[in-house]
């Protein structure tokens, strides 16, 4: 019967030490988010920009909903990437035919003379 009491008290004496410890980390963590919020300034950042902090709002919400590896979001960045390539190729090679043209009127020039 005292050997199953002292057990006892050891587990009172454990579970009394958890849960002092998780209060210390509790505390740790609320300090600790309370700084991060106080760095990023949300509220400051709303009042100046609400709409892109909405904006991220939403995107930080689709790629925690697991909307990332979808095929929305596939054909979403293959239209994206047409949009922004497609224009900047075209120019690329229009500054690479413009100089191949220079190159072959200057190569011409030098020829008649």
């Amino acid at each position: 019967m005292h050997g199953s009491s002292q057990h006892f008290q050891e587990t009172i004496h454990h579970s009394s030490a958890i849960c002092h410890e998780n209060i210390a980390m509790w505390e740790e963590l609320k300090t600790a988010a309370q700084q991060l919020s106080a760095r990023i300034d949300w509220q400051g950042r709303m009042n100046r920009y609400p709409l892109a902090t909405m904006a991220t709002a939403m995107a930080l919400g689709y790629v925690l909903g697991g909307g990332l590896f979808t095929h929305f979001t596939a054909r979403i960045i293959k239209i994206g990437s047409r949009l922004v390539f497609v224009p900047m190729l075209r120019s690329k090679a229009k500054g690479w035919m413009c100089s191949l043209v220079e190159e072959s009127g200057q190569a011409e020039d030098h020829v008649t003379m």
